[in-house]
């Protein structure tokens, strides 16, 4: 993930971000066929999660993963059960959600690196996400 807002390049406020180790790094956008896979993983799980009264499922949220190392990362689905937040109890109005989700996924696109990835996942299970999901697409 190389694009970092500098000083000579404008933050685009718009763009999705990550923050690690306090450093803003602009997300490369996913490409559609990417987008439509994470887009049907939100679908099923959001609905099995809502079916079995167990959390709350979302698509590209920030997470505060930790907050001494300013770590915030966006997985492209995520998991949050309701044991980590309260049934009820509403998402804050913050630009990141302070809690850890319960799984993580990342489907890589052709802007990801090998790297980058193992990165994300060493980091979600060092802050206690029980489960990651990477999926590589195919087209077959």
């Amino acid at each position: 993930m190389n694009p970092i807002a500098t000083l000579d390049k404008p933050v685009d406020n718009d763009a999705l971000y990550e923050v690690v180790n306090g450093k803003r790094l602009e997300l490369p956008p996913m490409g559609a066929f990417e987008t439509d896979i994470a887009s049907d993983l939100l679908v099923y799980l959001r609905q099995f999660a809502k079916k079995q009264g167990l959390g709350k499922a979302v698509a590209e949220m920030l997470f505060l993963l930790d907050g001494l190392k300013d770590l915030q990362r966006r997985p492209n689905v995520a998991f949050v059960s309701y044991k980590r937040w309260p049934k009820g109890k509403r998402v804050p109005r913050t630009n990141a959600w302070e809690v850890v989700p319960s799984l993580a996924v990342e489907v890589v696109s052709t802007s990801n690196t090998a790297e980058e990835i193992l990165a994300k996942i060493r980091e979600y299970f060092q802050v206690g996400v029980e489960l990651v999901w990477v999926v590589y697409p195919t087209e077959e």
